[in-house]
């Protein structure tokens, strides 16, 4: 029946986006100790992870990773505002000197900051020493502006070791169920 259909759909979108991810990978040449770690993404996510929570409630959480940019954020704030929408926004912190101001209108306007860590780059690539020390940096550069609760590792890729360490700093981990893959493309024009 009609469930069968939709199963077998999202089997397939969910092969499809697998596939795409390891063949852009694959591509990019940096796909090696990825696999396991996409593998997991997808099919076995850590119930540490939020991904989605089940409500009655017609709602969709919004994230917006790799700010503040003085271009298309204020845009983003803009389109929030007439929609009378908020959303967490996941900030990398070696971006933040210099763009104070659009930090506080962020939080100013009622929006949420997430740590997307210093950096983006895979934090899948650090040792468990040095993403504690690079997450905390991080949120020490976040704090003057708002007590970030959630974290959100660069590149989506995650390992228990960084939760661990996340969860012993208080914070949570949020992804989503929808990626469109955007960090794949170079141009900022796209991400």
């Amino acid at each position: 029946g009609l469930g069968l259909r939709r199963g077998r759909k999202r089997s397939l979108a969910v092969a499809l986006l697998v596939l795409g991810a390891l063949s852009a990978a694959v591509g990019a040449g940096w796909w090696t100790g990825r696999l396991g770690a996409t593998f997991r993404l997808v099919f076995d996510p850590d119930r540490r992870v939020l991904y989605e929570r089940p409500t009655s409630k017609r709602i969709v959480a919004l994230t917006i990773d790799d700010g503040p940019d003085p271009r298309s954020t204020p845009a983003i704030l803009r389109v929030l505002e007439r929609h009378h929408a908020h959303a967490t926004f996941f900030l990398i912190a070696d971006r933040l000197p210099g763009r104070e101001p659009l930090v506080r209108r962020i939080v100013g306007e009622g929006h949420e900051l997430g740590n997307h860590m210093l950096r983006d780059a895979p934090s899948i690539d650090l040792s468990p020493a040095v993403f504690e020390r690079r997450l905390m940096r991080a949120h020490r550069r976040l704090l003057p502006f708002q007590r970030p609760e959630w974290f959100r590792p660069a590149s989506g890729w995650y390992d228990d070791a960084m939760l661990d360490v996340a969860e012993r700093n208080g914070y949570r981990c949020a992804l989503g169920t929808v990626y469109p893959f955007d960090t794949l493309i170079a141009s900022p024009r796209w991400a």
